[in-house]
């Protein structure tokens, strides 16, 4: 990331708040913070995405603190989305890390994933209709 100039750190971020799934009130809201997001320490890519994301930011606090807590604790901010997630979701989420981060689709779910499914609390329905709401 040091290789990045702050005016492209800039634009990466304001490209994926703006493109994300965020509705206005949060990008007006967050708006006046984005340049310091963009300048911190523990800024990538990917937490520019998930900052565009309303599945990553619905604890978020709009604030200096709140935004630098969100780029200071990725792992923690994610181990918090993923422990507010259903058991089909959660379930969805095992196969993709299972199945080394890709899927066929359409999703042939083996016997070893049904029972890990199982274990997990989904059901196979589910998981496929989650797989589709989580999307990216």
């Amino acid at each position: 990331m040091e290789d990045l100039s702050s005016d492209e750190r800039e634009q990466i971020l304001y490209n994926h708040v703006r493109l994300g799934g965020q509705p206005a009130s949060f990008r007006k809201a967050i708006k006046s913070l984005l340049p310091a997001a963009a300048a911190h320490k523990r800024f990538s890519p990917e937490s520019a995405r998930r900052l565009g994301e309303p599945l990553f930011t619905a604890g978020l606090t709009i604030s200096s603190h709140g935004i630098d807590n969100f780029f200071e604790r990725p792992m923690e901010l994610l181990t918090e989305i993923i422990q507010t997630l259903d058991a089909n979701s959660k379930s969805a989420i095992a196969m993709v890390f299972v199945r080394g981060g890709r899927l066929p689709s359409p999703v042939d779910v083996t016997n070893i994933e049904k029972a890990a499914i199982n274990l997990l609390g989904g059901v196979e329905s589910g998981v496929r209709e989650a797989l589709v709401a989580l999307g990216g």
